[in-house]
């Protein structure tokens, strides 16, 4: 298994209700990082604050930008030759048509806004190395 994956998995793992369940209590973590790899960590770290904005960084290690998505959450960046992976990182955001505007601003290629009814709204888009994002707006109360 790829190892963003696993990443991607011990961060899914730890935030899910099947683990709040178990004798270790989830009030024990204190953020996330979701990893993923990209080709190129300059040109990458420059897509992402396209994207989100001016965040919070920090280059913990050789190889390595982290960006503080909100108080608990990193989305961590590191560098790697083959750095396509399978996983969706999904951000609520208040607005999907503001963040779509956004999206198209930045010069992002992006779908267009779907919508499931009486649910969600959504948007995906990737990144230059075939990282695959989302955007969605809940639509429930």
């Amino acid at each position: 298994m790829h190892k963003s994956h696993i990443l991607l998995l011990f961060s899914l793992l730890f935030s899910s209700e099947l683990y709040s369940q178990q004798t270790f209590p989830l009030s024990s973590y204190a953020s996330s990082t979701i990893a993923i790899p990209v080709g190129d960590l300059e040109k990458a770290g420059t897509w992402m604050q396209k994207v989100f904005g001016e965040l919070p960084t920090d280059e913990p290690a050789p190889g390595i930008i982290e960006f503080q998505l909100n108080e608990q959450t990193w989305l961590q960046l590191f560098e790697e030759k083959e750095a396509s992976n399978s996983a969706i990182i999904r951000v609520e955001v208040p607005d999907i048509n503001m963040a779509y505007q956004h999206l198209v601003d930045a010069g992002v290629q992006t779908g267009q806004v779907e919508k499931v009814p009486e649910v969600v709204y959504y948007l995906d888009f990737q990144d230059d190395y075939g990282n695959k994002f989302s955007f969605y707006e809940l639509l429930l109360p």
